[in-house]
């Protein structure tokens, strides 16, 4: 299983490490392929795409809306 986590740093501002997940492009428990764009997220004035490390089944940990900050958990594939 590989673990999809919120990364720091994403703007030049103190609140860098809070985003908002955006849309998901894959529905929870879709295939998807290595470097598939899985879901957007946006920070402070950045709208930026999470790809797909890996290939396997998606398992959405983060719903669409949901502040998330550095180090949380958006999904997994298995």
């Amino acid at each position: 299983m590989t673990e999809i986590r919120v990364e720091g740093g994403f703007a030049e501002d103190n609140d860098a490490d809070e985003v908002v997940v955006g849309e998901w492009i894959f529905e929870d428990g879709a295939e998807v392929n290595a470097d598939d764009v899985i879901v957007e997220i946006m920070a402070s004035k950045v709208t930026m795409e999470i790809v797909a490390p890996v290939s396997g089944k998606l398992k959405i940990a983060a719903q669409t809306d949901d502040l998330l900050k550095g180090g949380d958990l958006i999904a997994t594939i298995e």
